[in-house]
């Protein structure tokens, strides 16, 4: 929120967030929660290209993130946060959702 009006420097910190997190996950790839974290720091930075106008950047972004997530939902590892984010990241990729959460149309 304090950076908001700074879309550049916070990019720096999702980029640098995601860097740690991919670190992290070397030594521990099996660890859900910084899985997460890192498919977050990858949502939340493709919002912030996608305000720049960047599109392609951040479509590259929001499917790192569904890449992680999805590794996730199919061994059954995906919490309620983890959903969030990746119904973040298929939204941001146009998908659209019913109110069950299924996908009912892509545009």
């Amino acid at each position: 929120t304090a950076l908001s009006d700074k879309g550049q420097e916070a990019l720096g910190y999702y980029k640098l967030s995601c860097d740690i997190f991919e670190r992290l996950l070397e030594t521990n790839g099996h660890n859900v929660n910084w899985q997460e974290f890192l498919a977050n720091g990858y949502l939340q930075a493709g919002k912030i290209l996608q305000q720049g106008g960047k599109s392609a950047d951040a479509t590259t972004q929001f499917n790192q993130s569904l890449k992680v997530l999805l590794s996730l939902r199919q061994v059954n590892q995906l919490d309620d946060y983890g959903v969030s984010i990746l119904l973040g990241a298929e939204e941001s990729l146009g998908k659209k959702f019913s109110a069950d959460g299924g996908v009912v149309a892509e545009q």
